[in-house]
């Protein structure tokens, strides 16, 4: 039993490609059918996920990404440039490499300078960089927060400065909120909600004078589907409703993050390896399991 589970997955294996959306964000939120434009790159035993925005004009797109491969079985971030015209990977860079997984690369920006911090769980540490675009090199700014964080992302609410993350996919969003005499994140408060849409799969982002958040639906599997929520803070509390659920295009069967900049929304999608024998091996065990 234990050789067939194992060919099994290996049939089944999954692994994530990234893709434009060319709808604007304000089209994305309104709901319009989406289309998507795949990044394409040679690679077989590598892949890129958790896509943010660096930069990008009329000729290259530029993003930091989880680069992960099967050789060292672990994330690292990594600097993607894309040809526009072609969306062929034109160039790879390893920015950030260290002995635990390393995914989500969140990036802020000051003046003209560039900082990232990326999902570090495993260590139980989220950490801040800087990032020098001349160089590629990163320099550690500060620990952010000595506890396990998945995707968390900081952000302004009324001028005070708060973390949301989770400790799964499940359905509970932990808000902290900086305190600025101790200079750290506090537990404050935390969202609860009615499926497992609680974790965070990009940056939040505003639209119309609205504040939003793309999430993770995982309510079948991780990385099922996105949930576009708006979020209000009134009276310190915070709600997020849901305004769109993104399900994955044809030839995918998942999309987990979403990530918009100065107008080019990215996402990354869920795809078989080997989609033509794949695919009708988990529409079959989907058909049992629900038997």
């Amino acid at each position: 039993m234990m050789w067939f589970k194992k060919v099994y997955r290996s049939i089944v294996a999954h692994w994530w490609k990234l893709a434009i959306i060319e709808n604007s964000i304000k089209g994305v939120i309104e709901h319009e059918d989406l289309r998507f434009i795949n990044v394409k790159y040679p690679f077989h035993n590598r892949w890129y996920a958790d896509p943010f925005i660096l930069d990008y004009d009329d000729q290259e797109i530029i993003l930091l990404v989880e680069d992960y491969s099967d050789t060292d079985k672990k994330g690292k971030i990594s600097k993607l440039t894309i040809i526009r015209e072609t969306m062929k990977l034109k160039d790879v860079k390893i920015i950030l490499e260290l002995d635990t997984h390393l995914s989500f690369p969140v990036i802020v920006r000051k003046g003209e300078k560039v900082f990232f911090y990326p999902e570090n769980s495993e260590a139980n540490s989220l950490d801040l960089y800087e990032y020098d675009l001349k160089t590629d090199q990163c320099v550690k700014v500060r620990q952010l927060s000595n506890e396990s964080m998945a995707d968390a992302i900081i952000s302004y609410f009324n001028s005070e400065k708060f973390l949301f993350s989770t400790k799964g996919n499940g359905n509970v969003l932990d808000v902290y909120k900086f305190d600025m005499q101790k200079k750290s994140f506090n537990y404050y408060t935390n969202v609860t909600f009615k499926e497992r849409i609680a974790r965070n799969a990009g940056d939040f982002f505003e639209c119309n004078g609205s504040i939003y958040r793309s999430a993770q639906e995982c309510n079948q599997m991780y990385g099922h589907a996105i949930s576009l929520q708006k979020i209000d803070y009134k009276d310190g509390a915070f709600q997020m409703n849901e305004v769109r659920r993104i399900l994955p295009p044809k030839g995918a069967f998942g999309i987990h993050t979403l990530n918009t900049y100065k107008g080019l929304t990215v996402v990354d999608l869920k795809v078989f390896r080997h989609p033509w024998i794949a695919s009708p091996l988990f529409k079959l065990r989907n058909l049992f399991k629900r038997r």
